[in-house]
């Protein structure tokens, strides 16, 4: 079998203008994907980011009364619809190397073996270590070593202060009569 391409013109004023004003766009999507079902008869229907931006162009409550639209179908039944004059560019997304639950595991495990066996070539590179001790420490060994942060010792001077000492004055009573 071969791909089938075809251009419709699909009037959206009919779906949506006994809805809401504030469903509008909403629903040229769905009479979109509707008209593309019965007319290519498949399932499978993805809109291109072109056809998107047009039918959101002027807000969700004013969307065209009808639009032109390119589709192709495939030999596996997807269809793809982009705007007129466009290319159908898919916008997949990518999937998650490593979970959130993988990271934590490797942050308290430490790092594969596979990295601490570059690491001792590198301190055997840098420090020419022959010592077979320095190169049987554990994993969480080299993690703890990884994580250490140098210890910052401050020096202050003691700045000597004179205080100078004050004297007592005796007072007098303020209510003491002069006879």
């Amino acid at each position: 079998m071969t791909e089938i391409k075809r251009t419709y013109n699909i009037p959206l004023r009919s779906w949506f203008s006994k809805k809401p004003k504030y469903t509008r766009a909403k629903v040229a999507i769905r009479a979109v994907k509707d008209f593309l079902k019965k007319h290519m008869k498949s399932e499978n229907i993805n809109l291109g980011p072109k056809l998107n931006e047009k039918i959101w162009k002027n807000g969700i409550k004013n969307p065209p009364h009808h639009i032109k639209v390119e589709v192709i179908k495939n030999d596996d039944g997807y269809v793809t619809a982009e705007l007129f004059g466009h290319k159908y560019i898919s916008n997949k997304v990518e999937e998650k190397k490593e979970s959130f639950k993988d990271r934590l595991m490797n942050k308290v495990s430490g790092p594969e073996k596979t990295i601490v066996k570059k690491v001792k070539e590198d301190e055997t590179k840098d420090k020419s270590i022959d010592n077979s001790t320095e190169l049987n420490k554990t994993i969480a060994d080299k993690k703890v070593e990884a994580k250490a942060t140098p210890k910052v010792e401050v020096k202050t001077e003691a700045k000597k202060v004179e205080v100078k000492k004050s004297v007592p004055v005796e007072k007098e009573p303020l209510n003491k009569s002069n006879n």
